[in-house]
């Protein structure tokens, strides 16, 4: 049996987005500023101690358009509304110490996402969007900027069925994933409509 080809794919999950400053961070200060100016509430002392150095985001960028070259694709990468920073500073191996009460600010979250949909844009990539309670901001900025049919993959998605006739509207070649874990059983019946309406395009 032949094995399927394993694709990688490159982007920013919105979970990790408060990691990336778009201007250059080397002190101490510059830490503190850049997490105080994009996470509400504010830090604590003990959250800042634990968030890293953030990542110069134009290096990363260009390491990403690297690896590109080889092939891949980007993803997964958009947008979530509710997501908490975790107290261990990102998710990883600590993250079973809780989370705090900050929230990355969406005007960061948009930012990030709309610098990767212009490079999946520009190099005809396809592209995996994650979502949680910000549809309507995420599409935006999607059909703003992706032009290419077939292009967009909706990650586990969760929203509605009115939603996803405006994504078939605009990107007839859409596709979605679906997860037990996430979104099988909370959205069946939504889900359905979907793929009834797909298979009557």
């Amino acid at each position: 049996m032949q094995v399927p080809a394993v694709i990688p794919s490159y982007g920013i999950h919105p979970w990790y987005s408060h990691l990336f400053s778009f201007v250059p961070v080397n002190t101490e200060e510059e830490k503190r500023k850049h997490y105080h100016e994009i996470l509400n509430p504010a830090p604590t002392e003990e959250l800042l101690t634990n968030l890293p150095m953030p990542i110069y985001l134009e290096d990363h960028i260009r390491t990403i358009e690297r690896y590109l070259e080889a092939g891949g694709t980007i993803g997964e990468i958009g947008l979530d509304k509710v997501f908490r920073v975790p107290n261990s500073g990102f998710m990883g191996p600590l993250e079973g110490s809780g989370l705090s009460s900050c929230r990355v600010s969406m005007d960061h979250q948009v930012s990030i996402f709309e610098t990767f949909l212009r490079m999946a844009q520009a190099k005809n990539k396809p592209v995996s969007i994650h979502c949680v309670g910000c549809h309507g901001k995420l599409f935006d900025s999607v059909q703003k900027i992706v032009k290419s049919p077939g292009l967009v993959t909706l990650h586990s998605y969760s929203g509605s069925y009115d939603q996803f006739k405006l994504w078939m509207k605009q990107y007839p070649d859409i596709r979605l994933s679906v997860s037990k874990v996430l979104n099988l059983d909370r959205y069946k019946d939504t889900l359905q409509k979907i793929s009834i309406a797909k298979n009557d395009i």
